[in-house]
């Protein structure tokens, strides 16, 4: 056999083997398999958080490091509601009113969205079931410490309407993986590290799917990392919508035009990453 032909059949059977060793190692690959989502680094808010009402001002989230799974949630609210203002309590005016706008949630169907449905999320279940092993996601009553309230201006204190996700502290493991157990910690660092904020509120928000009594609308309030405000909004009749906070310069304007803000105010710099 001449060599044209010798070097032929080498590079056939080169690029052969080669195909199927690309194919082995797609079909039979080794799991990207993690013990345990790394923590990711503290965020702080640098200032008090605030719905601001007619009547007062409704304390939404503390000055500080910032909880994905802390979440404020209240009754009674108005159902002409179409827009509602955040405003923010730099350090420097605790203990006085001197409030500055934050931004605003506008409450029209046009500007809200339906709650993402996790469990058609593919490449979420991907990601749960290849890299820590887990099949299904735990209920959020099986993580909390205790019951959820909610704050009502017709009955209640001010802050009767706040809530967030403690689990105990015990190496109890809530469900057992494909290859370890996972402890309460564990899971909410694994869906803190690998959910974006709207699925971590739909996930949150599973704990309430029983309706308000009719004609009652039910807000919670979450904050995320990124220092970004977002409202669940529970109708008794059209079920849940999401909303992202305006915080932009438009946004702020606006805020100060609607006469919550008598005073002079100066916009805040930007938010500190």
């Amino acid at each position: 056999m001449s060599g044209k032909k010798r070097g032929f059949w080498t590079d056939l059977q080169e690029r052969f083997v080669e195909r199927a060793q690309g194919f082995v190692a797609q079909v039979f690959k080794q799991p990207r398999r993690r013990q345990a989502a790394p923590p990711l680094p503290p965020r702080s808010m640098p200032c008090e958080l605030y719905l601001t009402m007619g009547w007062n001002s409704l304390k939404l989230f503390p000055m500080g490091p910032i909880d994905d799974f802390r979440f404020f949630q209240r009754g009674g609210v108005s159902l002409s509601h179409e827009v509602e203002f955040l405003a923010r309590l730099d350090e420097k005016d605790l203990g006085s009113e001197n409030y500055s706008p934050y931004g605003m949630f506008k409450l029209g169907v046009d500007s809200g969205e339906r709650l993402p449905s996790l469990e058609t999320d593919h490449e979420l279940w991907a990601t749960m079931n290849e890299v820590y092993g887990l099949p299904s996601l735990p209920n959020v009553h099986a993580l909390a410490s205790h019951g959820f309230q909610a704050f009502d201006p017709r009955y209640g204190d001010l802050t009767s309407g706040e809530n967030s996700i403690e689990p105990p502290q015990s190496a109890k493991a809530y469900v057992r993986g494909n290859w370890r157990h996972y402890s309460y910690a564990d899971v909410l660092e694994i869906l803190r590290a690998e959910m974006s904020t709207p699925q971590r509120i739909a996930w949150m928000e599973v704990a309430f799917q029983d309706p308000p009594p009719a004609g009652e609308i039910v807000h919670r309030y979450y904050l995320d990392r990124r220092k970004t405000a977002w409202l669940v909004r529970h109708h008794w009749s059209d079920g849940k919508r999401i909303y992202e906070a305006q915080t932009n310069a438009e946004a702020l304007d606006f805020c100060i035009a609607s006469g919550h803000f008598s005073r002079m105010v100066t916009r805040p710099a930007a938010l500190a990453a």
